[in-house]
């Protein structure tokens, strides 16, 4: 039989706030065996509301460069790190690091060197009290 199982929990549907939890799972095998009883820690952090991400060649010849643009809402107070990265992961260009803004919404602009055409991600992370929340937006220079 398998050996993980995988459950997933709609906090907003549950009516769950922001904040720790620890879940608590009993499994009571089919055979009549003894019951096994699990705690695993859960944060719930719901500070990084919305993001939205464009990513786009400016200017001409040599001085043909990267611009970036970032649009975040923030439920609370938050520290924040605005890049983007290649498909790899690895940071090739950050706008702001750890830099902190009050709840709302913020637009972030950033101009970096010429990346080459290829997949990368706006990142926006937003550290709170609550933890660390993050969204990324995929774009495509051509």
């Amino acid at each position: 039989g398998p050996t993980s199982t995988q459950v997933t929990i709609n906090p907003a549907q549950m009516g769950m706030r922001d904040g720790p939890y620890v879940i608590t799972s009993t499994l009571i095998p089919a055979d009549g065996s003894a019951p096994t009883t699990m705690n695993r820690n859960l944060t719930i952090d719901g500070t990084l509301k919305s993001m939205s991400g464009s990513l786009k060649y400016s200017g001409k010849g040599k001085a043909r460069k990267t611009a970036m643009r970032a649009t975040f809402t923030t439920t609370r107070t938050a520290t924040v790190t605005v890049k983007v990265t290649d498909a790899g992961g690895t940071t090739v260009g950050t706008a702001v690091s750890g830099k902190r803004y009050a709840k709302g919404t913020r637009t972030v602009n950033w101009t970096g060197k010429r990346l080459a055409p290829g997949a990368y991600y706006v990142q926006v992370i937003a550290k709170s009290s609550y933890g660390t929340s993050g969204l990324q937006s995929s774009q495509r220079l051509k």
